[in-house]
């Protein structure tokens, strides 16, 4: 109590960076440490809630529920259990608000718009992510960087939702072809994409997408437990042709760069590539790497 009053004295009029983390019990205490930073909510400047009992955030969303941050421009909640959103970030309350996290958030029909959100990442609960919750969350024409986790697709119509600033675009969803077949964002230029689809049916996922992603320089492909089949590297190849930097896993590169009987692969369409990183490589695993070896020689 004592270090919290001194260093929120002697910040003066400074903006204030807050962080409420690892309180699984002990309320009164929080409570108690909450209303000496309270008072200071005018200037601060980011949140960071995390790792928190389901009973300590409930306490720390009630006590700023009604307050007012006029200077707050990025917060993050990661909580233990699903969490609705809040109403201090509302932008009545947060009206400045620039980058936002919240994870894993219960779908609503009334996500706020009016802000000037630039950085985004939602994660919602298995519940359906309902035609009515998507559009709505993505009315903020800032947006720069989008990242979104959900489990069902929701219904929705081609080149619905216009994002004409975005330029990174995090994604891992069971059906995601809805999603990018209903946004527009023309200066996309980074895709971190993870495959939690059956491998089989990735190639039916970005199938036809070319013009949706012929701005992509940076492709990271996530499987890190799923083996491609050659058919859908060559989807995902000629789709994303115009990569120059791509990130998978070492699991991946076969599929990639498996020479066919007329001696190309799929990562024959990379023709600007310029720089390839793997993850998951170790040293008894050569044979994962061959075709790869072969394709830089």
């Amino acid at each position: 109590m004592s270090l919290v009053k001194a260093h929120t004295a002697r910040s003066r009029q400074c903006p204030l960076d807050i962080t409420i983390q690892s309180w699984q019990n002990s309320r009164p205490q929080l409570s108690a440490l909450l209303d000496v930073i309270i008072p200071h909510a005018h200037r601060w400047r980011t949140l960071d809630i995390r790792s928190n009992s389901h009973h300590c955030l409930q306490l720390v969303l009630d006590k700023f529920n009604d307050l007012k941050f006029p200077s707050l421009i990025r917060t993050s909640i990661i909580a233990t259990a699903y969490i609705q959103y809040p109403t201090f970030l509302r932008p009545e309350s947060s009206p400045v608000l620039q980058s936002l996290e919240l994870c894993p958030l219960i779908p609503v029909d009334d996500f706020p718009s009016g802000q000037p959100i630039t950085d985004l990442s939602l994660q919602f609960s298995p519940q359906c992510l309902g035609l009515w919750t998507l559009p709505s969350l993505l009315l903020s024409q800032k947006l720069t960087t989008l990242e979104l986790v959900y489990s069902d697709s929701p219904s929705l119509q081609p080149d619905s939702i216009s994002l004409p600033f975005l330029t990174s675009l995090t994604l891992k969803a069971t059906q995601p072809r809805e999603l990018i077949k209903a946004v527009v964002a023309p200066n996309l230029s980074y895709l971190y994409f993870t495959v939690v689809v059956p491998c089989h049916q990735l190639s039916a996922v970005f199938h036809e997408f070319e013009s949706k992603f012929r701005n992509i320089r940076h492709l990271v492909l996530d499987a890190p437990s799923s083996t491609l089949e050659v058919e859908c590297a060559e989807v995902v190849s000629s789709v994303f042709s115009n990569v120059r930097h791509v990130e998978m896993h070492t699991v991946e590169t076969d599929a990639f760069f498996r020479m066919n009987l007329d001696g190309s692969c799929a990562a024959d369409h990379w023709e600007s590539l310029e720089s390839l990183t793997f993850r998951g490589m170790v040293a008894y695993c050569e044979s994962s790497t061959e075709h790869l070896v072969r394709w830089v020689d």
